[in-house]
Formats: structure tokens, sequence, C-alpha cells
């Protein structure tokens, strides 16, 4: 009688060949990359070659399945990612297209709109028409706008503000002169002297590429976005709603915003992202970026490009890469595979050699990060941000975190400088006036950022106005709310009436915005 094999089967052995093959792809070359594709694309002609049309039928439906599931789980932002792709193929499409082609396609179409209208049921008919009207009414009211602006506004008077020529003695910043306070004098640059920053020098490589001296300047500023997104430390997530209709670019969010980063190493089977990637060789990390769907416009050799120079001036790649090192070394040491007992926190102010000094069994440092060794080790500070070698949640990052700010916008601040610090003599929102100001000699690649600084500017707002709300939330006995203590038990009358459980009272005061 034959022995029984033993071995794993089933889900567990498709997990195992699974990862195999992942450890493959990692290591191969380009060239064996590309071999790999071109026999996949073959085996596929043929096996379409050769099927029957019930088999074709049954793939194509299927294919047509998976393709609903993905677009149902897609986020706004991707989905007006993939319409955008889409749409732009179907103009470089038609741009190429001969005379001849395209009333073949002309006469497809119609003939392909002619069979739906002779299938369709009464109901489809009428739900057909009344989207058609609606159309038609949107577009009536938009020509309508038009000419009722010309007719109210045909001459509009032309309003000269002069030159930014004007000089802050304080911080060089640029202004009108019709900026001026009453006393002549125009503070809103650095609020007369309390904010001054020292300027870090921007990578020469990525300058030319934002102000628009590189022959890549064009698409990098296209999709300035992706490439921050796939190159930084943290993301920004929000719910994107772009606005209606057509018109210039226009970042718009609903809801609130977080900014999260990553632990070292992704979970089982999770995928390599943010910061993770930086422990990576610098190739195959661009080819781990250039996977995802989101970059597949993004130029691969730019991308990598951009990723060596943040290695080599980033303090947040080199704290990542240090604490790999620590990793690996503890692991030789001990004899395991995995360790838990490294960790490293990012401090929410700059680290020097005075700090934290016999806290930690032998810390590893740099000027943001320290990494050490310990079982029991916690941070000492609610604001720092930890890092463990692995874990299922990625770690969130406060708002008033001036990390916050270098990790997400790795394209404005590859040196990693330090946004908005508590307990200063200025508030959030003179501080990032102060950074969006224009500076003679000075290059700001904010100001130069296109899409991602609208990102930015909106993101800036929401944590101002967030922070503003949360100090009224925890300090309503200060701002005398007793005296709306009648509204509020009202409030919460007409709640138990309605059946509803009433929340948490808090009273605006007159002087914010929009109470």
């Amino acid at each position: 009688m034959p022995k029984r094999k033993r071995g794993v089967t089933g889900d567990a052995a498709r997990r195992q060949q699974a990862i195999r093959k992942r450890e493959r792809r990692v290591v191969e070359t380009e060239e064996e990359r590309s071999q790999r594709l071109s026999a996949m694309a073959q085996r596929g002609q043929d096996r379409r070659a050769e099927e029957t049309e019930e088999l074709r039928n049954s793939r194509l439906s299927s294919m047509a399945q998976r393709s609903q599931d993905r677009r149902e789980e897609e986020t706004e932002e991707l989905r007006n990612s993939r319409l955008s792709t889409m749409a732009q193929h179907s103009l470089d499409r038609r741009a190429a297209e001969t005379e001849e082609l395209r009333n073949s396609r002309l006469s497809t179409m119609a003939q392909r709109s002619q069979d739906r209208r002779a299938e369709e049921t009464m109901e489809q008919r009428n739900s057909r028409l009344s989207v058609m009207a609606e159309h038609a009414r949107e577009h009536r009211r938009i020509q309508n706008f038009y000419a009722s602006r010309t007719t109210l506004y045909p001459v509009v008077e032309e309003h000269n503000c002069g030159e930014m020529d004007n000089i802050c003695l304080k911080c060089g910043g640029l202004y009108f002169a019709a900026e001026k306070n009453a006393r002549g004098v125009y503070t809103h640059c650095c609020h007369n002297g309390k904010i001054v920053e020292q300027a870090s020098v921007y990578p020469m490589e990525m300058k030319v590429l934002m102000d628009g001296s590189d022959e890549l300047s064009v698409h990098f500023k296209n999709k300035i976005r992706s490439y921050n997104s796939a190159l930084s430390f943290a993301s920004m997530g929000a719910q994107v709603v772009p606005p209606t209709g057509r018109g210039a670019y226009c970042f718009r969010i609903h809801g609130q915003t977080y900014h999260r980063t990553s632990h070292l190493h992704p979970p089982q089977a999770g995928e390599v992202k943010f910061a993770q990637l930086y422990v990576l060789d610098s190739d195959l990390a661009t080819r781990r970026r250039m996977e995802r769907g989101e970059n597949s416009e993004c130029n691969p050799e730019l991308m990598r490009k951009i990723d060596e120079i943040i290695r080599r001036v980033n303090p947040f790649a080199d704290a990542y890469k240090m604490m790999w090192e620590l990793e690996q070394q503890v692991l030789r040491e001990e004899g395991r595979e995995a360790s838990e007992n490294v960790t490293m926190f990012i401090s929410d102010d700059r680290l020097d050699s005075s700090q934290h000094r016999g806290r930690y069994n032998a810390p590893k440092r740099n000027e943001i990060a320290m990494v050490f060794k310990s079982s029991d080790g916690v941070p000492p500070n609610n604001r720092d941000i930890c890092i463990y070698p692995k874990q299922r949640e990625l770690c969130r990052i406060s708002t008033i975190n001036p990390n916050c700010d270098p990790m997400t916008y790795v394209l404005f601040f590859p040196c990693g400088e330090r946004g908005f610090r508590i307990n200063q003599s200025y508030s959030e929102l003179q501080f990032y006036v102060h950074r969006l100001s224009v500076r003679r000699d000075i290059f700001n690649p904010i100001l130069y950022g296109g899409k991602l600084m609208q990102q930015y500017v909106v993101d800036s707002y929401v944590k101002v106005e967030g922070n503003r709300l949360n100090f009224i939330r925890h300090n309503q006995r200060m701002l005398r709310v007793e005296s709306y203590l009648g509204l509020a038990d009202h409030i919460n009358a007409l709640a138990t009436e309605a059946g509803i459980r009433p929340g948490v009272t808090v009273i605006l005061p007159s002087s914010f915005i929009g109470s």
C-alpha cells in the first residue's frame, strides 16, 4: 500500500505558494520580470484562441463581476482617478484615429444606441427622457448664468494693487503697499518678528521639477499628489469631494481629516507602504510603489530619483533605517526570527544629546528619533509617535505634532522641517500664514506645488479650525457658557420628546466664524 504524502493542502498550501511567488518576484531583475509578463501574456492569448464561445462568455462575465466588485469598494478619490485615466486614454485614441476610423466609430455607436432604444421598456424610456431633460435644464441654467453676468456687469473696472515689491525688514516677506495697517506697517508675514524660521536648502534636483525647468516638470506637476502620497512617511486621509461641473482643479473635502503612518513591517501578507518602503532597496521600493494602481501613470525613473534624494537628506528615512538596523542586530544576538523589543519614538520636539539620558538601554538617536531596546519602554510624551516592529493598525499622528507636516508632505519638506509647535508666542494660523508668504531670493516649494498646494492649504485650515474647536470644547467654563443653560435644557427636552439620545452640548462663542 503506497504511503500517504504528508504536507500542507488546501488554503494553507495556496498561501505558502503565494508567499513563495511574492518572494521570487521581489528578487527578480527587470529583465526577468519583463520575460515573465511576456510569457503570461502569450499564455493568455493562446488560451483565448482555443476557448469556445461558451467559455469566452463565462470568462467575460466573470471579469465583469470582478470589475464591478472592485468599483463598489473603491474610494471617491480612486474612482475619480480611474475615470480621469479612462477619459485621457479615450482622448488619445480619438486624436490618433483617421477620418475613416472616426466615421466607423460614430456609426457603430449610433447603431448600438438604436438597438438599445429598440429593446428598452416604457419605464426605461421615460427614465432616459427624464435624465435628458434634466441635463438640458442644467445646460440652460449655466448658459443663463453667464448671459446674466454679462448683462449685469457689462463693464468691469480694473483694479491694480501695484507690484509686490515691498519687503518686510524682519523676515524678508514681500507684500503690496495697500496691505499696510493704519500705522503703515505690514505684519502678516511674520507678525512683527515673532516667527523667524531658518530656511533649509531645497534640493536642486527637486527645485527644477517644481519651477518648470525640467523636461518632466509638466508631468510631475500634473501627478504631484500621487508622487507625494507614494513617497511620504504618512498619509492624509479625507473624503475628497470634487466640485461638479467643469473648471480648474479644486481640492475639496467633506468631514474630518486624519494623518497616519505605518510601523516598521506590514502585518502578515500586508502591503508594504509609507515609511516601510525606505527600509527596502531604492529600486525595489520604486517597483513596489509602481505596482499600486494610483501610481500607474507616474514615471518609474522619476520616482526612483526622488526616492534617492529623500534617502539622502531626510531624517525620517534615516530614522526608519536606523530602527531596522538595530532590529537586525537584536535578532542576530537573540537568534530569533522576530523581536518586539525594539521600539522607536519620533519626538514632537527635536532631540539633543541631553534628552532622556539613561532611560533606555543603549539608545540610537538622530535629530528627530530615538530607537531603543526595551520590553517596557514608553515614550515620555503622548504626542510622540511610537513605532513598533509590527502592529496591525496604522499609527495615528496628532495634528499638533510638529512632525505631521514633514511626514505627510515630503515633497515640500524633504529635509524634515518641523511644522507648528505648541507653547509659542504665535498662533497656528499665524504660523501657516508665515509659511505661505512670498520671499525674495528664498525658494518656497509650497507656492509651486499646484494641486498639492491646494491639499496642503485645505489640510492646514482644517487643522487650525479643528484645534480651535477642541479648545472651545475643553474650555466651556472659561467662556462662561452658564448663561446658555436654558438653551441647553430646551434642546435636551426636545431630544427627549423625539426619542433621541441628546449629545454633549458645546456652545460656540459669537466670535467664532460660522457660529
